[in-house]
């Protein structure tokens, strides 16, 4: 099993998870053993549609910003630690990383992750064989936290880490995450997404300045060829950056595709940009993605030139642009994910601009 692990200028930002709602009532059982209703979801939340996971952790936990969390396969969820100084170190290396340098870039990255636990979503009555699997046998802690059709959910965890090559402050950082991770066990609710699909939660993307042009020559996921002369076909281009990744950016493609069918009647084109290809297993699992999403617009495979493009400028995931005729950025970029009409005010103010 491989975790899907995104180097670029994104490194670890893209493995955060946005919170989104629910407005159905669901009755399952949760990590007391009682059968509890679920509500409106609180501020902090978490949820995980697919694992039918939500993690209401605390403020404290969603301001470390050396826990990345990555959902694996959609069989669990993975907390993994990365001391400040390491991060630092990587990202400055990353800054200007060529090409053929990713996959030393990747290697340092995992080498300097810890891994902290997970959630894991089992079979029932398979517990037992799965735990000797050695992406849960190196947790010596395992606790149940809520079954449902025929799953079984564990948080895995440990007392002691490895502490090898960490400096005092660096340990210290540490210890404060994996108390986090021990303490989610109360924060857990197991839930049907079929019987109780999630209600997305209008957010708003935050902006951010951002500058350049736009340019490639490169093929979409479908195998066709695509550049950037297609600018030239519409007044203005929305470009969603993207990875297989990251979850709010799976979550928000059929809000993309809506948006696509709509945008076309202000002669607005909607295009996506797979961040973490190429790559043959990314491209495959972002066929499925896009397949299993309905998003039917297009989705390119970024050229040596558009990715160290991402490198250098592309901090987190999903990232919207906004590009004229000739491929020049003509907005504040749009960081995090939205719905169809939040977008499309987006687009509006960018034609008004376009229009002066």
């Amino acid at each position: 099993m491989r975790k899907r692990v995104l180097i670029t200028g994104f490194l670890i930002a893209a493995l955060s998870l946005s919170a989104c709602s629910k407005g159905a009532e669901n009755k399952d059982t949760n990590n007391n053993g009682k059968n509890k209703t679920q509500t409106e979801k609180q501020e902090n939340e978490v949820v995980l549609e697919d694992l039918g996971i939500k993690i209401n952790p605390s403020k404290d936990f969603n301001k470390k910003e050396n826990i990345q969390m990555l959902v694996i396969e959609n069989e669990n969820v993975s907390f993994s630690f990365m001391s400040t100084e390491d991060n630092k170190m990587i990202m400055e290396k990353s800054k200007n990383a060529k090409k053929e340098d990713a996959d030393q870039i990747t290697d340092l990255f995992i080498k300097k992750s810890r891994n902290l636990g997970c959630i894991a979503k089992i079979k029932a009555g398979e517990s037992e064989k799965a735990f000797k699997d050695s992406q849960y046998s190196m947790f010596n802690h395992k606790e149940k936290v809520g079954a449902l059709n025929g799953y079984e959910y564990y948080l895995l965890y440990s007392y002691k880490y490895d502490e090898n090559d960490l400096s005092e402050a660096a340990k210290v950082e540490l210890k404060e995450a994996a108390n986090s991770i021990k303490n989610l066990k109360n924060n857990i609710t197991i839930f049907d997404p079929v019987k109780n699909p999630v209600v997305k939660k209008e957010e708003k993307a935050e902006k951010q300045s951002m500058k350049g042009v736009i340019n490639f020559n490169t093929k979409t996921l479908a195998g066709k060829d695509i550049n950037s002369s297609i600018f030239k076909d519409h007044k203005i281009t929305m470009i969603n950056i993207w990875s297989t990744s990251c979850g709010p950016c799976i979550d928000e493609m059929p809000e993309l595709q809506k948006l696509h069918e709509e945008a076309k009647k202000e002669n607005v084109n909607v295009i996506g940009v797979v961040a973490d290809t190429p790559d043959e297993d990314n491209e495959l699992l972002a066929k499925d993605i896009t397949k299993k999403q309905g998003a039917k617009f297009d989705n390119i495979i970024p050229d040596e030139k558009l990715s160290k493009w991402i490198l250098d400028n592309v901090k987190a995931a999903p990232t919207t642009i906004f590009v004229d005729k000739d491929g020049n950025i003509i907005a504040d970029a749009l960081i995090g994910a939205q719905n169809k009409d939040a977008y499309m005010k987006n687009i509006k103010e960018v034609l008004q601009s376009v229009d002066k």
